[in-house]
């Protein structure tokens, strides 16, 4: 969860993106940005300029699917790092019981709990 500080800074932002978007065209603002966003590709599967056109861009727009779908994995599995579980949400995905779990967590070998939440112990769900 964000910090004041850090939820201030953030809506800060926005406002500062809504002013900025109200009094420009934000295709304009990014036009050079996206030009070279997009040439990127271009050079990544024909450096050389050997292809045709046609088959240059089909390419190129899908090495930006590619890289783009390779973000959002990325950011899933940040996510996943991120979310905690609750002794409840363990047995869940362990397929035990809740008393099972309290047994388990006395081996060694089970993970440290990251935090302690208001109703008890909090696990990073990668560690489960």
């Amino acid at each position: 969860m964000a910090t004041p500080a850090e939820a201030s800074r953030s809506l800060a932002s926005r406002v500062g993106a809504c002013a900025l978007h109200s009094k420009y065209d934000s295709r304009e603002l990014t036009k050079n940005a996206r030009a070279k966003f997009d040439q990127r590709f271009i050079d990544e599967v024909d450096p050389d300029r050997v292809l045709p056109e046609s088959e240059r861009l089909r390419r190129a727009e899908h090495a930006r699917k590619a890289y783009s779908t390779r973000l959002a994995l990325l950011s899933a599995k940040a996510r996943k790092r991120r979310k905690l579980l609750r002794v409840v949400e363990i047995a869940e995905i362990l397929g035990v019981s809740k008393q099972r779990v309290d047994q388990l967590r006395r081996e060694p070998d089970f993970p440290a709990p990251v935090d302690r939440g208001a109703r008890g112990n909090l696990w990073a769900a990668a560690d489960v």
